[in-house]
């Protein structure tokens, strides 16, 4: 069974395609595919209690709040960051 063709998924979508599933089905690994790349393994998941800041001038500089605290310390400014991964986000890994 093919999912209809969208942008994206959303959590909602997956649990509708679940529940459609038997039972039996449900104890298969979970499987994920990306164009130009082999299929591999869901081994994970994660939801984030807390925002995740990334600096808008350095991609790489990312972090909870507390985190780019106690990193940069005083010259920490929230100004100079964007939440990149709200809080309550779900990531499979």
């Amino acid at each position: 069974m093919m999912a209809e063709e969208k942008q994206k998924l959303t959590l909602g979508d997956l649990k509708s395609f679940l529940n459609s599933l038997h039972d039996d089905k449900l104890t298969q690994d979970i499987n994920i595919a990306f164009e130009d790349e082999p299929i591999r393994q869901i081994e994970n998941y994660e939801v984030f209690e807390e925002d995740v800041y990334y600096n808008i001038d350095n991609h790489e500089d990312i972090g909870t709040i507390s985190e780019l605290k106690d990193i940069h310390g005083e010259d920490f400014d929230l100004k100079n960051y964007k939440v990149g991964t709200p809080k309550g986000t779900v990531l499979f890994y």
